[in-house]
């Protein structure tokens, strides 16, 4: 598994997706059960709406676990689209989808500057179970210097009796910093060094 991830990040790129698709297709043999595992294909023709160019048809049978780690792989790699249609097509395996596939998928959008699609996961992971901490602070950090969003997502956090650590704080300083809100950023920085924060 660690090797054919290592290949699918080497590069900063997603090169080839063979071995990928082998691990899944092996990780479904080993782990095959009726909680972890729906053996057979997803049919290609499914795959047409949405696709991205040059992505293979990744219809292999896996655990969650597995798909969440591919999912993670190409948001690092940069083939953020392709850990898109891994994710949405987690349901098709019978699988639902857990905080760890919305936290690799806002945060495969993150790495690419795909904001708008970052928040659209983080309003769809509608339940606490599909959302934590780590999955605010990665939909922040997408936002760039879009101070006031983050500051709405900072909000929601505690209406979620989340607290903020010092991730959370630091993207809402870039944030502010960015769009030029230094007074803001100053503030923000003085509360974080009179509390004791979680560092994440």
């Amino acid at each position: 598994m660690q090797e054919a991830l290592a290949a699918l990040e080497a590069g900063g790129q997603l090169l080839d997706l063979a071995p990928a698709r082998r691990v899944l297709v092996d990780v479904g043999r080993w782990t095959r059960s009726p909680c972890v595992d729906r053996p057979g294909p997803v049919q290609g023709a499914d795959l047409e709406k949405g696709a991205p160019s040059g992505v293979e048809d990744p219809a292999v049978g896996s655990s969650l676990i597995a798909h969440n780690a591919l999912i993670s792989a190409t948001g690092k790699s940069g083939a953020w689209e392709w850990g898109l249609l891994l994710f949405h097509r987690i349901p098709a395996w019978d699988l639902t989808p857990d905080v760890v596939s919305y936290n690799s998928a806002i945060d495969a959008c993150s790495r690419a500057e795909e904001w708008q699609r970052a928040l659209l996961l983080l309003g769809r992971a509608g339940s606490s179970q599909e959302r934590n901490l780590r999955t605010y602070n990665t939909a922040i950090s997408a936002l760039g210097s879009r101070w006031k969003m983050a500051l709405a997502l900072w909000s929601e956090m505690s209406l979620m009796l989340l607290l903020p650590d010092v991730i959370t704080f630091n993207a809402c300083i870039t944030a502010f910093g960015g769009a030029g809100e230094w007074q803001q950023a100053l503030l923000l920085g003085w509360l974080l060094s009179q509390r004791k924060i979680p560092e994440g």
